[in-house]
């Protein structure tokens, strides 16, 4: 219990932070997006990153019993998930999955829901909900 509340409040702060930069700044984000493509170490730091990142999660917080403890877990098997996706891809691969993601209501969806659970997150590690 007390791993899914400092989870939480990293998991919560992160993504209310990402989430209203990724909304208010998708100017920003396009051309950083659109490089990461292009760029193989980049994308293996990446890769490594997550990869690490989420076994950590995974390996000490697999925990389904509350929907933040859910939410944790799930962050950390897709931090997983997506670094081991992103070793595994060819270039051309991932520039087709960046040009399909590059539209204006993917950054407003992601950031507006990046938001909402960062806010959930956030108010649960705090213990802002009764």
């Amino acid at each position: 219990m007390e791993l899914t509340i400092l989870l939480s409040k990293v998991f919560g702060i992160y993504l209310l932070i990402g989430g209203v930069s990724i909304w208010l700044r998708k100017s920003y984000f396009t051309p950083i997006l659109g490089a990461f493509a292009h760029d193989p170490l980049m994308r293996m730091v990446v890769a490594t990153l997550e990869i690490v990142g989420g076994l950590f999660i995974i390996l000490t917080h697999n925990v389904w019993t509350s929907a933040a403890a859910s939410l944790v877990s799930l962050m950390g098997w897709l931090l997983f998930v997506e670094g081991t996706a992103y070793m595994f891809m060819s270039n051309k691969n991932v520039e087709r999955m960046y040009k399909k993601l590059d539209v204006r209501a993917w950054y407003t969806f992601g950031g507006i829901g990046a938001l909402l659970i960062g806010l959930y997150l956030t108010a649960y590690g705090f213990g802002w909900l009764s």
